[in-house]
């Protein structure tokens, strides 16, 4: 279980480092700070992580093409964190952070004498929230696949550049795509827009499919080779 043990710790560490930013950020605010603004600040942090930590591991992949526990091993260091960047995101609204309470949230979400502009806030704080998990994980997914292809395509010297360009281009578009989601469909659909927050998927998750299927290839088909 050593690569769990890896992935995990690079997971905490970067997660440290981006938290005390987004704290300091957050303290910065009019708004008091709170236990429950820190445990949300901790679990965007620790999901933000899960990019680097996947880069981090991706060289301990290669040349074992075909052999699945290094791989299995990774999965279940990203599992891992991904519960507890989930437990983390329930714990924020339930300790208070601000925002609706968790109990509140489900309520609003089915009550039909609240307006339809408290019900579609309600479902996407809600929903939002349960989707932390498997956000985390197409971010972890997608640094380790980016990770092992960079050892294929990209000069060393230029690797680390990639990372930090894509890493920071996957926080920007979906900081892009959570505002635009929730201002264009959220606050102006007359109806149920629950579904809005499975938007916030979208990106990871196609930049994560399109890197899978060549990715698998390589792990069934191709010898190693290094640039």
């Amino acid at each position: 279980m050593k690569i769990t043990g890896r992935f995990m710790t690079a997971a905490l560490l970067w997660a440290a480092g981006m938290s005390i930013v987004m704290v300091t950020a957050d303290a910065m605010s009019s708004d008091p700070l709170s236990i429950g603004r820190v445990l949300r600040s901790v679990a965007s942090a620790l999901g933000l992580a899960m990019f680097p930590a996947g880069v981090t591991v991706a060289p301990a992949l290669l040349g074992q093409f075909r052999r699945w526990q290094p791989l299995l091993q990774v999965v279940a260091g990203a599992v891992a964190v991904s519960v507890i960047v989930l437990a983390l995101s329930i714990a924020a609204p339930l300790i208070g952070d601000g925002t609706r309470g968790l109990a509140e949230r489900v309520r609003a979400m089915g009550d039909p004498s609240e307006s339809w502009e408290t019900r579609n806030d309600a479902a996407w704080a809600f929903l939002s929230m349960l989707l932390a998990g498997p956000r985390a994980l197409l971010l972890a997914a997608i640094g380790l696949q980016v990770g092992i292809w960079a050892d294929f395509s990209v000069p060393r010297a230029l690797r680390r550049p990639l990372y930090w360009v894509v890493g920071l281009g996957l926080i920007a578009s979906g900081a892009v795509i959570w505002d635009t989601t929730y201002e264009v469909i959220v606050l102006h659909t007359e109806a149920d827009a629950s579904f809005a927050a499975l938007y916030t998927l979208l990106l990871p998750l196609s930049v994560c499919a399109g890197l899978g299927l060549p990715t698998l290839a390589v792990f069934r088909d191709v010898p190693p080779f290094r640039t």
